[in-house]
């Protein structure tokens, strides 16, 4: 056999394990050989070799090019352990994200791409791996959590317990507890978590009058509310509310229709002008209903109070709007009205009558809608109600003259004006006889 022989055999056997252990793949318009690289996660120069290719620029489209396979046992084992996946790039996509998706590292991504930036373009396909040890060690690790017994949060985009926590302001050691997982593992849209145990429906205990005798108020919020904010609500705590309403330490909310009770003291010590005020008020309105069914807010004792006299005290106080009184003062057996109804325009300014502080703003007592109380300094306290809307809030300084809202419709009336009504202590008096 000739020299020139054995050196074609030499080279056609050197070629034969290469070829049977290539792919073919036909070049699309567009194609590099980079892009190809990516795509088969081996390198540039393998393919040159495999195609005994120099020249870059002769890529053309629909060339065929040998695609080398690697074999190795070393290979084969990294492909028993690791499964694969594509991932078709999108617009906006970072490696970062994409990396999240996935729970993998950008520089994972690329090492498995034989990448050399973070450069990524819409379309293009990159390989990621998913090791199926890890993989199935995280099914078996993740619990199997009864959400049915949760109160569950359900992430609209991707996100961690940390997400989770600074959404919910539920403390992250709690969600890491519930859920039985790391603070940083991804979780995917639409993954649930738990927050919190579900509450059971604890019972109304405040359903009976004679449970009611130390009511001044009968809360009933229209949505879920805390304890805690009921209690900053009427200048109580919520310990307290708990042991009216004999409520176990666990429960921190109260649902909607459950009605609290709120201790006839605590309310008289802040602001007994408006609570006092709202059961006679309720009283009056619904005296018709209640001689044919049972009272829905129980009243606390009746105490009538003196009427002070306002001319033997000096004071003068400004008129809080400018109109006509059209429902004087009253209080006697027959009628009990402890203030003036001022009629006046639709959302005139409503003026504080004197400098004071604003010890209640809000619509919580229904009697007299929008309602702001004003404690001044000389033992007077004033109250505006039928407020459309309020300009203050609880704790403010407020001065004489100084806007805290506007008149709305008067009760069971079309026409606008204000509720106006003054207190020397807890005693109350004619406006009529403060008013200059």
């Amino acid at each position: 056999m000739s020299l020139k022989s054995s050196i074609k055999i030499g080279l056609v056997s050197a070629l034969v394990p290469i070829i049977a252990m290539a792919e073919v793949y036909k070049v699309k318009k567009g194609d590099t050989l980079e892009k190809i690289a990516k795509k088969y996660n081996i390198s540039v120069e393998e393919i040159k070799k495999a195609n005994n290719l120099k020249d870059e620029k002769k890529l053309k489209e629909g060339m065929k090019l040998n695609i080398p396979v690697k074999t190795s046992k070393e290979e084969k084992k990294k492909k028993h352990e690791v499964a694969e996946e594509t991932y078709t790039v999108k617009k906006g996509d970072t490696l970062e994200t994409i990396a999240k998706k996935y729970g993998l590292t950008v520089k994972e991504i690329m090492d498995y791409n034989s990448m050399k930036d973070e450069k990524i373009f819409a379309g293009d396909e990159l390989k990621i791996p998913v090791k199926r040890s890890a993989k199935k060690k995280e099914e078996e690790a993740t619990p199997q959590i009864d959400y049915s017994k949760c109160e569950v949060y359900t992430l609209k985009k991707g996100g961690t317990l940390k997400h989770v926590s600074k959404k919910t302001g539920v403390d992250l050691s709690i969600l890491e507890k519930l859920n039985d997982i790391p603070s940083n593992q991804w979780l995917k849209a639409g993954s649930k978590v738990c927050i919190a145990p579900k509450k059971e429906k604890v019972e109304e205990k405040v359903s009976k009058t004679e449970d009611l005798e130390n009511c001044t108020i009968i809360y009933n919020p229209t949505k879920k509310t805390s304890l805690d904010e009921i209690a900053r609500k009427f200048h109580t705590s919520s310990r307290k509310l708990r042991n009216i309403n004999n409520l176990p330490s666990s429960v921190k909310y109260v649902e909607t229709g459950q009605k609290i009770c709120v201790a006839r003291e605590d309310i008289l010590s802040s602001k007994n002008i408006v609570v006092e005020d709202k059961h006679e008020t309720i009283k009056e309105e619904t005296r018709v209903k209640e001689e044919t069914q049972t009272k829905e807010v129980p009243l606390p004792k009746k105490v009538e109070p003196k009427v002070a006299n306002g001319n033997n005290l000096g004071v003068k106080l400004d008129w809080p709007v400018k109109g006509k009184v059209v429902a004087p003062f009253q209080n006697d057996d027959q009628v009990r009205h402890l203030g003036i109804d001022i009629q006046t325009d639709c959302a005139a300014p409503v003026k504080a009558s004197e400098d004071g502080k604003v010890i209640y703003a809000g619509d919580g007592i229904k009697a007299f809608g929008n309602l702001v109380v004003i404690r001044h300094n000389n033992g007077l306290t004033t109250v505006y109600g039928y407020l459309d809307s309020i300009n203050v809030k609880e704790g403010r300084v407020v001065s004489k003259g100084e806007m805290i809202g506007t008149a709305g419709k008067l009760k069971n009336s079309d026409n606008c004006g204000i509720y106006f009504e003054v207190r020397k202590n807890v005693t109350p008096l004619d406006p009529m006889t403060v008013l200059e």
